[in-house]
This record gives structure tokens, C-alpha cells and sequence, in this order.
């Protein structure tokens, strides 16, 4: 794991000093390094974290050896619903062997990655910095190296996402359905986008966050439910996952409570003051606001449940979105050298205390 480490740490920094010699050069000059020049350094580094992420050790990541497992036993494995997954490993197994199965899942995750930010119009001339801000948080570790399939299918969603604000209607069901076949929590995860794209007000959310965090502090949650789950939820091994007694630490986590609330009130400061003159914008930062809250308040749910970091995933990944702004900002000040700096700090904070 310390060689794993490692890696990770170094690409990082790489990726660190060329989002801060971009971003002084940005404050000082107010001139961008080409869309095109940026494009090329996130690939690069992108493929970087694929090779780390796909060459590692079989005892890093506490999913690696299920992924074995699976591979190894394509035939007999029970998929249920995630028809795409179980194509993808049957196709990877007729050409390469564990390793390369490993590599090729690895590889998509960062490559479909790239693809959104290569799609992202607003961070346009911010790509390095917009990559730095996904790498920085945990999720993207996480997704590398541990729940891989869970990290392809919700990047598979924010492309999709994209596709449904272009109206590109097609494309945007077959991402979906993409997603959902090869991680059917997915579903969860277009549910409250598609509400959050009809919401018009933050404060129903809002209301629902802090309203599910004081049941979740009064020991409440989705295992209570778990009579009804079961008899709703199709398959037998996703139902045991609510109902077994299991080693896992559960209950109220207020780590994640003020980790989330914290990027829930620099979302809010965002839509108040940066994106003031920006309208147009201003629609579109709404709705991850309220896809983050809501999703949060299915997360703060499962507190009572084992893993439940892993519900975490479904809110965390829209985190650089509403971040980005911060970035974006024409200013006098150091604005996205600061903003970099502050970066690389949470990074370390990450590195040591939480993964």
C-alpha cells in the first residue's frame, strides 16, 4: 500500500505544480495557457493515475480481490441487473488476463473522466484546475483504486448530465442505461438529478438536509426501513446488505456531517456573491446545489448502515462543480493561486486523516 501511496502522491504534485505555475501565471497576466496545451497536460496526468490506479498490488483496495473473484468466475457470477458490466468483464476475459482486467477498468474510469472535463464549458480555460480539484478530494482515489465500477458508472452520469443539458436526447438515455448496467445505484443518482433540475428554490432541499441529519443524530435511518427494502429490492445479496449485522463502524458520522455542510455553505456563499452577474450560470450552479443537498440527505439516511461512505460517493462527486467558480473569478487578487494552494493543503489533510 506505502508503494501505492506513493505513486499517488507524486502524480499528484506533478499535477500540483502545473496547476500553480498555470494558475500565477493566470493571476499575474490574466492570460490562459491554450484550452488545447491544458488538454494535453490532463490527459497525460489522467493516464498517469490509470497506470497507478490499474498496476496496483491485488491487496490494495478492499474491492480489488471481489473484482478478482468476479473476473476469474465470469461464468457462474450472478450480475442481476448490470447487464453492461457483465458484457464488459465477458469481452475483457476472452483477451487479456486479471492484471489487464484491472488496467482496461482502471483506464476507462480516468479516460471517461477526461471526457468531462474535456466537456465542461464554464472550467473551459481552466482544465488543469478543474482536474486538481477532482484529484484532491478522497472520491477520486476511491473510484481509482477501490469501488472502480461504481467510479465508471458515475462518471458515465456526468457525461450524461451534460448530454441532458445539450438536449441531446439519445445519447443521454443510452448513458444512462450504461450507468445503471454497470452500477445499478445509478438510479438513485438520476432520480435526484432529474429533481433538482425541476427545482427552482434551494431551501426544500435545504430543509430536507438538516431534517435528515437530526434523524439520522436520533439513530434513524435507512436500516430501519429495512422490512420494506426487502421486500422492494430485487435481488437477495443486495437486500442481505441491508439487514446482516456486519463489523462496520455505524451511526451518526459528524466527520461527514461538517465535511459536507462545509462545501454546502462555500456552495451557497458561491451562488450569493461570485455568480451574482452571471445569470445565465446561476441556473445551472442551482441544480448541483440542490443534487448535492439531496443526495447529502440520502447519504446522512445511511449512517445506520455498514459502508456508508459509499452512499457518500453519490453527493461528493459534484463537489468540483461547485467548487469551480472559485477558479473562475476575474480578480485583482490571487484568486486561483490561493484556491490551488488551498487545494494541495486539503490534499495532505485527506492523505493523512481520512484514506
Amino acid at each position: 500500500m506505502f508503494w501505492f501511496d506513493f505513486q499517488f502522491v507524486i502524480a499528484y504534485f506533478i499535477l500540483f505544480v502545473f496547476a500553480l505555475v498555470l494558475s500565477n501565471q493566470q493571476d499575474k497576466t490574466h492570460r490562459w495557457l491554450s484550452a488545447r496545451n491544458q488538454n494535453y497536460i490532463c490527459w497525460v496526468i489522467l493516464l498517469a493515475f490509470g497506470l497507478i490506479f490499474g498496476l496496483r498490488r491485488y491487496d490494495v483496495g478492499t474491492d480489488t480481490k471481489t473484482y478478482i473473484y468476479i473476473f476469474e468466475n465470469v461464468d457462474t457470477y450472478e450480475f442481476g441487473v448490470e447487464f453492461v458490466f457483465k458484457w464488459l468483464v465477458e469481452i475483457i476475459h476472452l483477451i487479456v488476463s486479471t492484471r489487464g482486467f484491472l488496467l482496461i477498468m482502471a483506464l476507462l474510469y480516468v479516460i471517461i473522466l477526461g471526457i468531462v472535463i474535456r466537456q465542461n464549458e464554464f472550467s473551459r480555460r481552466n482544465q488543469v484546475l478543474l482536474l486538481l480539484t477532482f484529484a484532491t478530494f478522497f472520491f477520486f482515489k476511491n473510484f481509482g483504486f477501490n469501488a472502480i465500477r461504481h467510479g465508471i458508472s458515475a462518471m458515465l452520469l456526468l457525461v450524461a448530465f451534460n448530454s441532458l443539458e445539450r438536449r441531446n436526447w439519445t445519447s443521454t438515455v443510452l448513458l444512462f442505461l450504461c450507468s445503471i448496467g454497470i452500477h445499478v445505484s445509478s438510479v438513485i443518482t438520476i432520480v435526484f438529478y432529474l429533481t433538482a433540475r425541476r427545482m427552482k428554490s434551494l431551501w426544500p432541499s435545504i430543509m430536507l438536509y438538516f431534517f435528515s441529519a437530526m434523524v439520522s443524530l436520533s439513530g434513524h435511518g435507512i436500516k430501519s426501513l429495512a422490512s420494506v427494502i426487502t421486500g422492494l429490492v430485487l435481488e437477495d445479496r443486495r437486500a442481505a446488505y441491508f439487514v446482516l449485522e456486519m463489523k462496520y463502524d455505524t451511526g451518526f458520522r459528524p466527520d461527514f456531517f461538517i465535511f459536507n455542510t462545509a462545501i454546502l455553505l462555500t456552495a451557497l456563499f458561491v451562488h450569493k456573491k461570485v455568480l451574482i452577474n452571471q445569470k445565465e450560470y446561476l441556473v445551472t450552479y442551482r441544480k448541483w446545489i440542490n443534487y448535492f443537498v439531496l443526495s447529502s440527505s440520502i447519504f446522512f439516511f445511511a449512517f445506520d448502515m455498514p459502508f456508508s461512505d459509499r452512499w457518500g460517493l453519490l453527493s461528493w462527486i459534484v463537489i468540483p462543480y461547485l467548487l469551480e467558480p472559485l477558479f473562475n473569478i476575474n480578480s485583482r487578487y490571487k484568486v486561483s493561486t490561493v484556491y490551488t494552494l488551498v487545494m494541495g493543503a486539503l490534499f495532505i489533510v485527506f492523505e493523512l486523516f481520512i484514506i
